[in-house]
């Protein structure tokens, strides 16, 4: 299967179903038609493992669902990594951002700040962490007896 005709024909009757396929997966067109273009490349390099016992489209399109799911493991996977070393460096510097802002700064900050600048999650691993702030200064300004 390394004929060049039978490839380009391939791809112009198979390319758009592929970006519908991976837009499924990853709702972003741009990303999805690197998958689906990724996911052709792939389906080129393992030609040789193409059986001929089934449908070559349906082949083709295993191909693609499988490209999709990697890209969203590895993301998830990478959104995870994000996420800890997000919470590890504010936990390292939680003294050092307090040294930055007086506390009427910091209570305006998980609103203004978050919005802005974080995802969704993130917010609510700042918040927590920003909780955890103001109970320290707490504690600063009012020990307990």
């Amino acid at each position: 299967m390394h004929n060049s005709d039978f490839w380009k024909a391939s791809y112009n009757r198979n390319i758009k179903k592929m970006i519908g396929i991976c837009f499924r997966y990853i709702p972003n067109l741009e990303i999805a038609q690197d998958l689906a273009h990724d996911a052709f490349l792939k389906a080129i390099d393992k030609s040789e493992t193409f059986k001929g016992t089934g449908n070559f489209d349906a082949w083709l399109r295993r191909i693609t669902v499988n490209t999709a799911i990697q890209y969203t493991r590895d993301k998830q996977k990478r959104t995870t990594e994000q996420k800890e070393l997000f919470i590890s460096q504010l936990e390292h510097n939680e003294k050092s951002i307090m040294e930055h802002f007086t506390i009427n700064e910091l209570r305006f900050l998980p609103m203004s700040a978050t919005s802005t600048f974080f995802t969704p999650s993130m917010t609510m691993i700042f918040r927590i962490v920003f909780m955890r702030m103001l109970v320290y200064i707490a504690s600063l300004i009012f020990p307990p007896f």
